[in-house]
């Protein structure tokens, strides 16, 4: 190997490049001595500088015509090329000193900007020679029937002599610029070092804040917090506050999330949020991520008035447990209208805050806040030794604990962030010395209030690749969660990993990533997440070293700090980003990036089928981008918004998300553009300039819904590894799609009828990995082309999803063609959607495929039978969908393979759907050997209207959740395991709840021949059974809804742990003795019960006066509705309880008043709602509680006119509410929202 001294330029951090390969093609190549010095030259200073994907790839293309041609005739001299080469020596070696100063000398740190600018610059330069190299072979090679010979010839011209005059000026400028920089460097004492640090040693790590991480010195903070969180006792409060607080870096967060993930913590809560806050506090936004961390995902285009009412009933009888995470605001007013629907949750919800100001916490009018305290010595030595002293030969804990220990907790300061950062630098280090000279390092006494000294430190011994990779993080807003490949695809972008090739490369990127990882620069979001955070600390410094040339708008920067020298720029909801229109500040950025803030992200099965439309994780955890960022674009002209991309010439990663317009024609002067998303764009076709785009490596269309065509010339894009077109509405695939080599990632494959889109070009893509969907397959004609396809030989592929759009009226083809469908044995999840066979081939459910854990069988509405699919080892969830020719499901359901004696061994999750014919289900029994399913825990049988006798449920050993909808004719077996029961449409006349001590849910919908609930096998007659004491206690059930269920007469059992109760359109109902409905004062109530809902349930209301709802010491919410004879309420003798919080009347036609009297006494009602009451006049002469804090009134017209704000007649009266909600509007502290 030929090595070059290394030639450093800090990109924040500095660079080498090691030649071995490259330098003897340089040598090789040029024969000339001048052509050879100019080569050597531009390789040395520049590809040395910038460990770049293009430069490498310049240098393997050096000796094409092209090249050659630019640089023939220049006639530089040999001196002037070797004082370059000193001088970028010279500079390189200053580095070093001048990163170690810059943070205490402000004109060392200018020096490393102007350095930093001017390698940009040359990088820039390089990078569009290498363009116009790769246009022009393009171009030539698409001469066809023009020898090779000629095609060479024309490719001299690619570049006008005139601008070839200004490539090399604008490269000597560039090496002046570096000259008269070495000199200032002079003035500046900057001490020139030989080298590099050498690179410590990588060790893979695992989480450092999941739930199975060790957590040091905590244990009595974790211990007090718990106390807090498990008391129900909350002074009268429906929700309590406990704040965290103290400094940054002590470890809040750690600590909350070591209380958050305690399991009794998870057990007692039956909601759970975290949400990130930071300094970017907008109240809507955080609304909208609560509601999403709550499981309503679809909340982005919502109102005010509809995200809290939402977010109301998703909380109502619901105890939250809800994390606000780094919070710095404490604005009374807006803390006011976000925590209001927040108090809709059951007694006992909390929230926890973790934040560095006390005045939040006295904002928030919580409990007394815990402040949290350095560590002990103890524990910061232990924490600082699990990350140091990690490798497997280390055995010098106790010499190293005698010479340093009192040295480094006095460096960690007490603080977990520090202990970890310095562990992880000297990582299964062994060498006395460096530990010595890394404890007295200068850069521990340098100030700076905004970075961690540990931290600095830390990064000051990164290796120079690292450093690059680390800082282009700066761009990233504070409490962002990505993902491993997202920020590596940056990283290639950019150009800082230089491999061989598109996989190569990767797997630098991985190294890097797991590198900074083990590191603690990045840590694990949790556990079992994809997702991965930034400290706060570690944010700024990323933002520190990068200086000028980073900025994240999210982060509340301003446009007005932004230079020529800014390169990369990302924003998330910010207002000002018209600014950037006309500014001439930007021409040099390289990127230009939307990131939406994410809440704390939550993992998901990768195929959902249910519609068939595969929801990338991305897409569904990142959400829409805020309306105030988007509106950037939204409010521009196209003119506008072409003149904007016109100045951004030098961008390489570019996104541009959920904006209303086309794509303009200028995108194609993006030459350097190597990373393109244009997620949920409202666009129907790129522009034709988009095929200008050579370098493009990434193209991100995800949900752009309108989109109906790819470029015609896609197949020039020869860099593209990832192409992402989830949730388009494409037909077919541009033609040609197999040139496309070096593509990794392929989303979606759309057959055409058209030969150029055949589903042959698959064959040609030898890359494809991770996921491919198969569109359209009633297009492939010939059998030949599902084989060359070569399924089978994409061993990388794990989620395959093949889709039928339509018939055939040939089954027999269609079965000839899946055949050739068989996918490698090592897949993972396998879809089949609308297939026309009325057989699966054989490779379906054959044994070999043992790696599948997930199997979704659609629409295959034919097939009048199952492959062997209990032969699957590792199959977890299957699916089974529209197989309408299916009568019986019997052996060949479980196949007969011997290795596997208890078929469906591993399978979970069960679902048959839409299965019209099916009228058997026969058990597998098979003497010595083991019953089927040993490990299911959720079956769901939906609209088979012909299914008749008994599933074999009772020989379900594991199942917890059952689920059986428009099954008219099923006899459901109830396995004693249940824990959930879920019965819709169904012939069932009784239900006995002895079987099921376990059953915690039992949701009762459309049963019309259900009379009687009873702890017992056959029901009570008559009620004198009541009074003889025959009612049975069933201690387990918390949750009971029965619904539409006209003929239930009674429910005979005492329910003592019921928390939750929902009657509607139940007339027949009578009694209800175990709850007091109607009153039996010889029984116990539930003492647990919170919420009740009663609708519409005649014979029950006749006997309402009887309820003695006080007797419930529990509730806390209540909703009363369809009762016509009501005409005051509460009426007399129908007393509410005073714990109520939240109460719903709705649906009484002829209430004409509210009773005053009745209300007075709950002094804990804070939500009143008042639906459809039409002749509801007014409110109380004495007014409503002085504890509400929201009211809500719809369809009562005459009651609305009487509480329009400032002119109503009954406005006095509820005045003092907070929120008002009155239809769609919510009147807030004297403003109307819609």
């Amino acid at each position: 190997m030929i090595s070059f001294v290394p030639v450093s330029i800090p990109s924040f951090p500095t660079f080498t490049f090691t030649f071995s390969l490259s330098t003897i093609l340089v040598s090789s190549l040029f024969s000339h001595p001048l052509q050879r010095l100019i080569m050597e030259a531009v390789v040395t200073a520049i590809g040395t500088a910038f460990l770049n994907s293009a430069v490498d790839l310049l240098v393997q293309k050096l000796g094409s015509p092209g090249v050659l041609a630019f640089f023939k005739g220049r006639k530089l001299e040999k001196a002037l090329l070797e004082k370059l080469t000193e001088t970028l020596n010279a500079v390189n070696g200053l580095l070093s000193d001048a990163e170690e100063k810059q943070i205490s000398v402000p004109a060392v740190r200018t020096w490393l900007v102007d350095v930093k600018d001017a390698v940009y610059e040359a990088e820039d330069l390089l990078d569009e020679v290498d363009y116009e190299v790769r246009r022009s072979e393009l171009e030539a090679d698409s001469q066809n029937g023009t020898d090779q010979a000629r095609r060479m010839l024309s490719s001299l011209n690619f570049f006008p002599y005139k601008k070839k005059e200004e490539v090399v000026e604008n490269l000597e400028k560039i090496f002046e610029r570096l000259e008269r920089l070495e000199e200032k460097a002079q003035t500046l004492q900057l001490i020139r070092q030989v080298g590099e640090r050498p690179p410590s040693q990588f060790v893979p790590t695992t989480s450092r804040l999941g739930t199975g991480s060790l957590v040091y010195g905590r244990d009595d903070a974790k211990k007090a917090i718990m106390e807090l969180l498990l008391s129900d006792d909350a002074k009268g409060k429906s929700l309590e506050v406990i704040p965290i607080v103290g400094m940054g870096g002590i470890g809040k967060t750690t600590l909350a999330k070591y209380v958050y993930n305690d399991s009794e913590v998870q057990n007692w809560f039956d909601l759970k949020a975290w949400i990130y806050v930071s300094q970017d506090f907008h109240i809507l936004k955080l609304t909208k991520d609560i509601l999403k961390e709550v499981g309503l995902s679809d909340c982005d285009s919502m109102t005010a008035n509809q995200l809290h009412s939402n977010l109301e009933k998703k909380l109502t009888g619901q105890k939250l447990l809800l994390v606000f995470d780094d919070v710095w605001r404490a604005d009374q007013s807006e803390w006011d209208f976000l925590l209001t629907p927040l108090k809709s949750g059951a007694q006992g919800s909390k929230i926890v805050i973790t934040t560095r100001d006390t005045s939040v916490a006295s904002a928030l009018q919580s409990v007394s806040p815990y402040r949290l305290k350095e560590m002990s010595d103890d524990d910061c030595w232990s924490l600082f030794s699990e990350h140091a002293f990690s490798g497997p030969d280390f055995n010098l804990v106790s010499q190293f604990k005698e010479m340093f220990r009192s040295e480094i907790v006095r460096r960690c300061r007490g603080l977990p962030l520090a202990a970890r950062s310095l562990g992880s630098l000297l990582k299964s280090e062994t060498d006395v010395e460096k530990w010595k000279k890394i404890m007295k390092s200068n850069l521990w006494d340098l100030r700076n209030d905004r970075i961690l000294p540990a931290l600095r430190v830390s990064y000051y011994y990164l290796p120079s690749h690292l450093k690059r990779c680390f800082a282009y993080c700066a761009i990233l807003p504070k409490g962002y969660f990505f993902s491993r490949m997202e920020i590596i695809r940056f990283w290639m972008a950019e150009g800082f990993l230089v491999k061989g090739g598109n996989n190569e490369m990767e797997e630098a990127g991985c190294e890097v990533f797991e590198d900074l990882l083990s590191r603690s620069f990045f840590e694990r979001s949790d556990d079992s997440s994809i997702y991965f955070i930034m400290h706060d600390f570690t944010n700024d410094l990323a933002k520190f070293v990068s200086a000028e040339f980073f900025f994240s708008l999210s982060d509340g920067e301003s446009c007005c700090k932004f230079s020529s020298k800014t390169r990369h720029l990302s924003y998330s909801g910010y207002n000002d980003l018209d600014n950037l229109v006309g500014s001439d500040q930007f021409q040099n950025l390289r990127t230009f990036l939307s990131l939406p803030k994410r809440s704390m992200p939550k993992q998901s099965h990768i195929f959902e089928i249910e519609q068939l439309w595969y929801t990338q994780e991305k897409s569904r955890v990142a959400g829409l981008v805020s309306k105030a960022a988007s509106s950037f674009i939204q409010g521009m002209q196209i003119k506008e918004s072409d003149k904007l991309l016109s100045k951004f010439k030098r961008l390489r990663v570019l996104s541009i998300v959920d904006t209303p317009y086309q794509l303009p024609g200028s995108i194609g002067d993006l030459k350097h553009l190597r990373y393109l998303d244009l997620s949920r764009e409202k666009i129907r076709r790129l522009p034709e300039a988009v095929n200008l785009l050579y370098n493009l490596q990434v193209l991100i269309l995800n949900g752009c819904q309108l989109l109906v065509e790819l470029p015609a010339k896609m197949m020039k894009f020869i860099n593209l590894y990832h192409l992402d077109i989830t949730e388009t509405k494409l037909l077919e695939m541009p033609p040609q799609m197999g040139n496309l080599s070096k593509l990794q990632l392929l989303t979606d494959f759309f057959v055409g009828k058209q030969n150029g889109s055949s589903i042959k070009e698959l064959g040609e893509l030898k890359c494809l990995r991770e996921e491919l969907r198969i569109w359209n397959l009633q297009n492939v004609v010939c059998v030949r082309d599902a084989l060359e396809a070569d399924l089978e030989g994409k061993n990388y592929i794990k989620r395959l999803m093949l889709v039928w759009s339509g018939d055939t009226d040939d089954s027999l083809h269609e079965h000839a063609i899946l055949e050739q469908l068989r996918p490698h044995a090592d897949v993972e999840d396998l879809a089949i959607v609308g297939y026309g066979g009325t057989k699966l081939p054989d490779w379906v459910g054959h044994s070999s495929f043992s790696n599948i854990v997930t199997l979704t069988l659609h629409g295959c509405k034919y097939c009048y039978s199952f492959p062997p699919l209990g032969q699957l080892a590792s199959l977890k969830t299957l699916s089974v969908k529209e197989f309408n020719g299916v009568e019986v499901v019997g052996t060949e359901f479980y196949g007969s393979c011997t290795a596997t004696k208890n078929p469906f061994k591993s399978l979970e999750n069960l679902t048959f759907d839409t299965m019209l014919q099916w009228r058997e289900w026969i058990p597998h029994v098979v003497e010595n050997e083991g019953r089927a399913f040993p490990c299911l825990q959720q079956l769901c049988i939906k609209t088979c209207p012909n299914l008749t006798g008994q599933i074999p449920g009772i020989h379900l050993p594991s199942l917890l959740v059952l689920t059986i909808a428009g099954c008219p004719q099923l006899v459901p077996s109830l396995p004693s395991t249940l824990q959930s029961v879920i019965i819709d449409d169904l012939f069932l006349k009784y239900l006995p709840l002895n079987t099921l001590p376990k059953l915690k849910q039992l949701l009762i919908r459309r049963c019309p021949n259900l009379e009687f609930l009873c702890a017992q096998e056959e029901p009570l007659e008559n009620s004198t059974s009541i009074s003889s004491g025959k009612i049975f206690e069933y201690p387990s059930l918390e949750e009971l809804s029965l619904r539409h269920c006209p003929n239930l007469k009674s429910v005979h059992c005492f329910l003592p742990s019921l928390v939750k109760l929902n009657i509607d359109y139940c007339d027949e109902l009578e009694s209800f003795p175990g709850l007091g409905l109607p009153s039996f004062p010889a029984m116990g109530l539930s003492s647990k019960l919170e919420s009740v809902y009663i609708r519409k349930c005649n014979t029950l209301f006749a006997g309402r006066k009887q309820w003695d709802l006080q007797r419930l010491p529990s509730l806390s919410s209540f909703s009363f509705s369809g009762c016509e004879e009501v005409e005051s309420f509460p009426e007399e003798d129908m007393l509410l309880p005073s714990t109520l919080t939240s109460l719903q009347i709705s649906d009484l036609p002829h209430l004409k008043s509210l009773d005053v009297e009745g209300l007075q006494h709950l002094t804990s009602l804070r939500k009143f709602r008042i639906i459809r009451c039409p002749k509801l006049q007014s409110m109380p002469q004495l007014g409503l509680l002085s504890s509400l804090s929201e009211l809500s009134i719809y369809a009562c017209p005459l009651l609305e006119q009487k509480c329009q704000r400032e002119t109503g007649e009954d406005w006095p009266k509820i005045s003092h509410i907070h929120d008002i909600w009155i239809n769609s509007h919510l009147i807030i502290r004297g403003e109307v929202w819609m």
